[in-house]
C-alpha cells in the first residue's frame, strides 16, 4: 500500500511540474509577444495563431522565389511595327492655311460677264449634230424655258428647238414650273396673269411672247429676244431684267415687300395656293409668318368666309385680299392697303 502511494505521489508531482514548466514557457512567450485583448479581456485571436504568424525562418533556409503579379484585367496592347514618324502640322500653319482659305479671292473662272442674250449659249466649235447634247454642268446660268398660257404644241416646239440647235444650252424646264437659279427664259402665249409669270417678273427672267420661238425656228438658232421682249404687261418684267444682267443672277434680289414687315398667308381662304403666294412674297424680298398674330399684314379671301366675318386673331393685323401681293408685283410698287382691306379688319397701318 505503501508504494502504491509513493507511486501515485510521484505520478502527481511530475505532472506539476510539466505544468509548472510549460506556464513558464507562456509567460516568457507572453513577455516578448503580448496577446491584443477586447473590451472583455479576452485574447482577439489564439496564442497558435499568433505564433504561427510570429514565427521566423531561420537564416540556413533558402528564400522562396517571389511569384510575379499579373494583371489580368488588363488590356493587351499591341505593338506597332517602327516606321517613319509623320510630321505634325504646327499651329502657325494650320492657322495660316485657314486665313488663305477664308479670305482667297474668286478665280477668274467664276467671275464670268452678265449675259447680254441667248447668242452666248450657242458654241462656235460644237460638235456635228449627231452629236448628243452635254448637259449643263453645276454652278452655270439659268438655261431653263418655261411656257405659261401656252398650248402643248408650243411646249414640243421648244424642245425640238433646244434637240436641233446646235451647241445649245438652254432646255425645256422639266416641271413646267419657274425655278430660282434655273429658268432663264419664260415664254407668253396669251397676255394673262399667271404665277409662273410672277415668278419670272420677280427673278429677272427673259419675258417673251411666242414669236421668239418661231423666229428662231426660221433662223435655226435663238435669235434676240429683246426685240420680241412683253412689256406691255408689266414695266417691272424690263427693270428687273435688266438689274438681274447688271449685278448677275447670282446677287440680284427684287426687294418690293422689304419694309412692309411680317406677312402671314391664310391658306384656307385663299383662291391662289397659299404656297405660291407665299413664294412670291419672299422672292419680293418680303418675310413670311406661320402664325397670324405675329404678322403685321394678314393676306387672305372671300373663299370660305361667313357672316361673322374674320377671326379674332386675324383683326391684330391689317388684313388684305391675295389681289394685293399680285397688283403691286405687277405694278411695281406697294399699293395702299385700305383699297384691298376686308370688312371688319383692324385700322390701317401705315407701310
Amino acid at each position: 500500500m505503501i508504494k502504491e502511494r509513493n507511486a501515485e505521489a510521484a505520478v502527481v508531482e511530475g505532472k506539476s511540474r510539466r505544468a509548472k514548466s510549460r506556464a513558464r514557457d507562456s509567460l516568457e512567450k507572453v513577455k516578448k509577444h503580448p496577446v491584443r485583448r477586447g473590451r472583455n479581456h479576452r485574447p482577439l485571436f489564439s496564442q497558435k495563431a499568433a505564433d504561427h504568424v510570429l514565427e521566423v525562418t531561420p537564416a540556413n533556409t533558402p528564400a522562396k522565389p517571389l511569384v510575379p503579379v499579373v494583371n489580368v484585367h488588363a488590356r493587351e496592347t499591341k505593338k506597332k511595327p517602327p516606321g517613319k514618324k509623320k510630321k505634325k502640322c504646327t499651329r502657325s500653319k494650320r492657322e495660316k492655311a485657314k486665313s488663305e482659305k477664308k479670305f482667297a479671292l474668286p478665280t477668274a473662272a467664276r467671275l464670268q460677264p452678265p449675259r447680254r442674250s441667248s447668242l452666248e449659249f450657242i458654241d462656235s466649235k460644237s460638235s456635228s449634230a449627231a452629236a448628243p447634247r452635254a448637259k449643263p454642268k453645276a454652278g452655270i446660268e439659268p438655261h431653263q424655258i418655261v411656257c405659261t398660257s401656252c398650248e402643248k404644241d408650243d411646249v414640243d416646239l421648244v424642245r425640238q428647238l433646244a434637240s436641233k440647235i446646235e451647241g445649245s444650252a438652254l432646255c425645256a424646264s422639266d416641271d413646267g414650273k419657274v425655278s430660282p437659279g434655273l429658268t432663264s427664259h419664260v415664254v407668253c402665249g396669251e397676255n394673262r396673269r399667271t404665277i409662273n409669270l410672277l415668278k419670272g417678273i420677280l427673278l429677272g427672267c427673259w419675258v417673251v411672247s411666242r414669236d421668239w420661238l418661231l423666229a428662231s425656228l426660221e433662223a435655226g438658232r435663238w435669235v434676240e429676244e429683246e426685240p420680241h421682249e412683253v412689256t406691255d404687261f408689266s414695266a417691272a418684267a424690263k427693270k428687273n431684267r435688266e438689274e438681274r444682267q447688271a449685278f448677275g443672277w447670282q446677287h440680284y434680289r427684287c426687294r418690293l415687300f422689304q419694309d412692309c414687315g411680317a406677312i402671314y398667308v391664310d391658306k384656307r381662304r385663299t383662291v391662289a395656293p397659299a404656297a405660291d403666294i407665299s413664294r412670291l412674297v419672299q422672292l419680293a424680298g418680303g418675310k413670311t409668318v406661320k402664325l397670324a398674330r405675329l404678322a403685321q399684314v394678314i393676306v387672305t379671301g372671300n373663299k370660305g368666309r361667313g357672316e361673322n366675318g374674320l377671326r379674332r386673331e386675324e383683326q391684330q393685323g391689317v388684313c388684305v385680299d391675295e389681289k394685293w401681293v399680285f397688283d403691286s408685283i405687277q405694278r411695281d410698287c406697294v399699293l395702299p392697303l385700305p383699297d384691298y382691306a376686308l370688312p371688319n379688319s383692324a385700322p390701317h397701318c401705315s407701310v
